[in-house]
C-alpha cells in the first residue's frame, strides 16, 4: 500500500482539494464540504477553531434526532433565508435556488457567496458564530416541539404527526437573525398554526398535502413572511388562510377510507383532546394518536358492521356503508376495547363508551351532569353536543355537522390573530 501526501498552500485551495476528492466518490457529504467551504475562508485560526467546535456541537445535537436532522437542517435554514426563486411549473423549467439548495447546498453556498453576504474573512466567521448559530437553536426547539407537545408550539407536533417535512422551512421563514428569543418564538407558533389549519382544511375537502403538491405554494408562503415582524406575519397568514377559506372549508363531511384513514384518526384526535381541555382536563392527544402496539387507540365504527341491523333505515349496503364512514359515526377507543365491543350494537355500547374519552363519552347523558368547564364552552362555540339513546343515520348527520362545527373553530384562521392577545 502507497500513501500519497497532497500539501495546498492556503485554505481555499485546500477546499478546493477537498471538492474534487469527493467528486472523485470519496464519501463526503454536503455538510462536510460545507463546513470545509466556511472554515476555509476564516483567516484567524482562533476564530477557524471556534467556528469548528460550533459546527460540530449542533452536528452532535442534531443527530440526537434522527440521520436526516442535519440534511434538513443546512436545507431549511438556507432555503427559508435566501432562496429567491423556484423551479416554474412547466416542462423542461430549469432547477433554482430552492431545488439546488436542496439536492447540494454546499455547491449552491458557494456559488452564491456574495449574495448571502460572503465577502471577507469576518463574514464567514459571522455566518458561522451568529447567523448559523441563531437558526440551529431555533431548529433544535422545532426539533424538540415536534417529539413533544411545547405550549405556544403545540402545532410544530400536530404537523410533524401529519409528516409535512416543509414546515421548518416555512416556519424559519418567519425568523430574524435579529429577533429576540420571544419574538422569534411567537412567529414560529403562529406560522405553524397557520400551517396546521391550512393542511386540516385542505385534507378535509380531500386535497393532498404532499410535497410535490406543497412545495411551490410552501415556497410563496416562505417568501411572503421572510423579513416581516411578528404583526405582520399575523396578518400576511391571516389574509392567506382567509383566501384558502374562500375556497375550502369544514362544511363538507368528510368520510373514512383507505386514504383518509390516518388523517381522521389524528382529527379525532384533536376533538378529543380540545373537548377534554374545555371539562379542565390536561388532554392526551399524544395517546390518542398511537397506533400500533399495546396501548394503540383505533377508529371505532359506532354503527356495527351489520347491515340487516339497519336495513329499514338505509336503502341498500352501499348506503349503509358510505354512512357508517361519515366523520360524524366515529370514535376513538383502545385497540383492546375496540375489539371486545366487536359487532354489538349501540345501546350494549353506550355504558362502556362513558369509561372512555371525552369525545365518546359525550353521547352518554352523564356526561354533562357534572362537566360545568364542558357545559360553559359549548354554550360559548354554540356547539350542539348532546346524548343520544338510539344511533343511526338522522345522529351520524347531527354529528358530522357538530364535528364540522369543531374543526372550524379549532382551524379557525382567527386563531393567528388570537395568539396576539
Amino acid at each position: 500500500m502507497k500513501l500519497i501526501e497532497i500539501t495546498a498552500n492556503d485554505d481555499g485551495d485546500a477546499y478546493t482539494i477537498f471538492e474534487t476528492m469527493n467528486d472523485r466518490g470519496l464519501s463526503l457529504t454536503p455538510t462536510d464540504m460545507l463546513k470545509g467551504y466556511l472554515l476555509a475562508n476564516i483567516e484567524d485560526p482562533n476564530k477557524r477553531l471556534e467556528a469548528d467546535k460550533l459546527i460540530k456541537s449542533f452536528l452532535t445535537k442534531f443527530a440526537e434526532f434522527g440521520d436526516n436532522t442535519e440534511p434538513d437542517f443546512f436545507k431549511a435554514w438556507l432555503r427559508s433565508q435566501y432562496a429567491k426563486r423556484i423551479r416554474e411549473r412547466k416542462k423542461e423549467a430549469k432547477n433554482e435556488d430552492f431545488e439546488l439548495i436542496g439536492t447540494e447546498y454546499h455547491r449552491w453556498i458557494r456559488n452564491n457567496a456574495k449574495e448571502v453576504g460572503l465577502n471577507a474573512s469576518e463574514d464567514f466567521y459571522l455566518f458561522v458564530v451568529k447567523n448559523m448559530r441563531i437558526f440551529a437553536d431555533r431548529y433544535l426547539l422545532l426539533l424538540k416541539a415536534s417529539a413533544t407537545r411545547k405550549t405556544g408550539l403545540e402545532s410544530v407536533k400536530y404537523n410533524a404527526d401529519a409528516g409535512f417535512t416543509l414546515q421548518h422551512h416555512i416556519i424559519l421563514s418567519s425568523v430574524n437573525a435579529d429577533d429576540d428569543k420571544d419574538t422569534a418564538k411567537a412567529k414560529m407558533g403562529v406560522v405553524a398554526d397557520f400551517i396546521d389549519s391550512w393542511l386540516n382544511v385542505r385534507f378535509w375537502n380531500y386535497k393532498s398535502n404532499s410535497y410535490s403538491q406543497m412545495q411551490y405554494a410552501a415556497f410563496t408562503v416562505i417568501r411572503s413572511v421572510r423579513s416581516k415582524t411578528l404583526t405582520e406575519v399575523r396578518a400576511i397568514l391571516h389574509k392567506r388562510l382567509k383566501e384558502e377559506f374562500d375556497e375550502n372549508d369544514f362544511q363538507k363531511w368528510v368520510g373514512l377510507n383507505q386514504f383518509t384513514s390516518k388523517a381522521i384518526h389524528r382529527q379525532l384526535a384533536r376533538f378529543t383532546d380540545w373537548l377534554e381541555q374545555q371539562a379542565g382536563e390536561p388532554g392526551r392527544y399524544e395517546d390518542y394518536i398511537v397506533r400500533s402496539g399495546k396501548n394503540a387507540y383505533e377508529v371505532e365504527h359506532i354503527l356495527a358492521d351489520k347491515f340487516d341491523m339497519f336495513v329499514k333505515e338505509f336503502e341498500d349496503a352501499g348506503a349503509f356503508e358510505e354512512w357508517r364512514n361519515y366523520i360524524g359515526g366515529l370514535l376513538l377507543l383502545p385497540k383492546k376495547v375496540n375489539a371486545s365491543l366487536g359487532d354489538a350494537p349501540y345501546k350494549k355500547k353506550l355504558p362502556h363508551y362513558l369509561k372512555a374519552n371525552a369525545l365518546t363519552q359525550s353521547l352518554h347523558p352523564s356526561f354533562y351532569a357534572n362537566n360545568p368547564g364542558v357545559l360553559k364552552a359549548l354554550k360559548t362555540h354554540n356547539l350542539a353536543f348532546k346524548p343520544y339513546k338510539e344511533f343511526g343515520w338522522e345522529e351520524i348527520e347531527q354529528r358530522s355537522q357538530l364535528y364540522c362545527a369543531i374543526a372550524a373553530l379549532i382551524w379557525s384562521p382567527d386563531r393567528l390573530l388570537r395568539k396576539a392577545a
